[in-house]
């Protein structure tokens, strides 16, 4: 399944703690639109997502797929 690459990638500021087997699918998705990160420029990988947060990427992916 491809996701249309819509925008750059941008560094978050703590991309040094995104596990090596992740990058692929986080630049992937934040190229999409799937992902945002945090305002302040950050990923938090090592966070816990909240319902909603995971609901709009959910939201967001269904949307990119649909657009094909």
């Amino acid at each position: 399944m491809e996701i249309p690459q819509s925008r750059a990638f941008v560094q978050f500021t703590d991309d040094a703690d995104i596990a090596n087997y992740a990058r692929e699918a986080i630049e992937r998705f934040l190229r999409g639109e799937v992902i945002n990160g945090r305002g302040d420029g950050s990923f938090n990988p090592l966070g816990i997502a909240t319902r909603a947060e995971f609901a709009q990427i959910l939201r967001n992916f269904l949307e990119s797929v649909e657009q094909e």
